[in-house]
């Protein structure tokens, strides 16, 4: 029966549907492609991914999420973890990728405790201050945003204990922040279960203040482990949840009709595991993986909705960054799973995967510096001078401050090397940092990674090699 599934999702993705899309241009088609490391978007598998799912799973936008942290759910403090954050580089790259294929981009930060706790219960000691530190998150994105085009910007989202009336204001503070330096389209992504029984959407009363309304849409539609598909189509507006019956569509289309702004299921999905129609966020243990109730779980999601105009888009949980997905074959993922054939049926061919990327450049091209050819600095096409100038001038910044406001005597190619590794790169400040403090000296006034690779040496000193990181890390600037 697995071989049967196999061959159909097979020849569904080869072949064209002949079947009409129920899902016109103008639907937001949608996956998120997140990230959970600091150059994770960097890698060549990661390139592979996207190109899979751009080939494979019919979008016609991207959410690309990124998360920050905070030491514990009663914190005060967001901050970028530099090993688990995908860096301002990394985000930049996959932004660019996408809109070179055709794309549009929703940018979809969130804030993780670092002791595991979910953000739906964060309780703050002090609410001010953590919305002073959330806004400068969030500011930082919209900049990027504007700055890149994107085309919608999910600014926050499962903030449970802190999306409510009591916090109206602060979050009108953070729109209001967000709108000065991004024009595009806002929302925030509310989840689908929120306190006591009521819906987080349905306990947000700031709608109005933003342009859609996002919900992380894992609502719960079946009552057994072996629902059928029409079963799970009926669970949509008539399923008993915690003793209590339910109508999600109707609920969610109350929110809509008061405020009169779009909906968008910014997450939606269920776990290839046996139970993950009844309990989409959960996986047993103990159950088998069950490619068929992912499958249904998501034809039941576009059965039900295919005649809502108020929806406007659906972004699938996840397509992961490693090309062959999650080891396990019991999660979200839709990597080369047969839910991706259901989903290609309704929303028909992928689009054109037409590309603007610019041909080799040379490096520092017209502004006086050295000529040498490089392959698209990193594999990424060049910014402009001014943005490059801005790299240029925080890497600089934070140099200086390692070396006490005293720029180490370097040669204008090694200088620029440096900073192509910082720009294109993703080399940290703090990684470059160590380098240049572990060569920069009276003996060794090279920096160690620019050095020519011996092939034998007494110890690593003498072979120009960092004690940490390994060279090839290094040898291609």
């Amino acid at each position: 029966m697995q071989f049967i599934r196999y061959s159909l999702f097979v020849l569904l993705v080869i072949f064209p549907f002949s079947a009409q899309a129920a899902y016109d241009s103008d639907f937001m088609k949608g996956y998120n492609f997140p990230a959970w490391w600091h150059n994770a978007y960097l890698q060549k598998t990661s390139d592979e991914s996207f190109n899979n799912l751009v080939r494979d799973g019919g979008p016609t936008w991207i959410a690309v999420g990124t998360f920050w942290y905070q030491k514990s759910k009663s914190a005060t403090e967001i901050y970028e973890n530099k090993k688990r954050t995908a860096n301002d580089v990394n985000v930049e790259h996959v932004i660019q990728m996408a809109h070179e294929k055709g794309l549009k981009v929703m940018l979809k930060p969130s804030v993780d405790a670092e002791g595991g706790d979910w953000r739906g219960t964060f309780t703050p000691s002090d609410v001010d201050a953590w919305f002073k530190s959330y806004t400068a998150m969030a500011v930082h994105y919209a900049d990027m945003a504007e700055r890149f085009k994107v085309e919608a910007y999910e600014f926050a989202g499962e903030y449970v204990t802190l999306s409510g009336a009591q916090n109206a204001d602060r979050w009108r503070a953070v729109v209001r922040a967000v709108r000065e330096k991004y024009k595009g389209q806002i929302g925030y992504g509310a989840n689908w279960d929120g306190q006591k029984g009521t819906p987080e959407f349905a306990l947000v009363n700031w709608w109005d203040a933003v342009d859609f309304i996002g919900i992380h849409a894992y609502f719960p539609i079946a009552e057994t482990n072996d629902a059928t598909l029409d079963a799970m189509v009926r669970g949509w507006t008539n399923i008993v949840w915690q003793k209590k019956q339910r109508n999600w569509i109707a609920e969610v289309n109350a929110v809509h009709e008061k405020y009169k702004k779009p909906v968008i299921f910014t997450e939606a999905g269920y776990k290839s595991c046996d139970g993950s129609t009844r309990i989409p966020w959960w996986c047993n243990p103990k159950a088998k993986a069950d490619l068929q109730e992912q499958s249904d779980g998501a034809e039941a999601i576009l059965k039900a909705f295919q005649d809502k105009p108020w929806l406007k888009g659906i972004f699938w949980w996840l397509w992961t960054i490693e090309p062959n997905g999650y080891k396990t074959a019991k999660e979200h993922d839709l990597n080369k799973k047969p839910a991706l054939a259901v989903i290609r049926k309704y929303w028909g061919a992928a689009p054109s995967t037409q590309t603007n990327q610019r041909p080799p450049l040379l490096v520092g091209e017209g502004r006086g510096e050295v000529t040498k050819k490089i392959d698209l600095f990193y594999n990424k096409p060049q910014l402009s001078a001014k943005e490059e100038e801005r790299w240029g001038k925080k890497m600089w910044n934070g140099i200086r401050k390692s070396f006490k406001n005293r720029q180490p005597k370097l040669k204008p190619g090694e200088w620029t090397k440096a900073r192509l590794a910082f720009t294109y790169g993703g080399y940290p400040i703090d990684v470059i940092r160590e380098a240049l403090h572990y060569r920069v000296s009276k003996k060794y006034p090279t920096p160690y990674w620019l050095l020519p690779q011996r092939k034998t040496c007494d110890s690593p000193k003498t072979c120009g090699i960092h004690p940490t990181i390994p060279w090839n890390q290094w040898k291609r600037s």
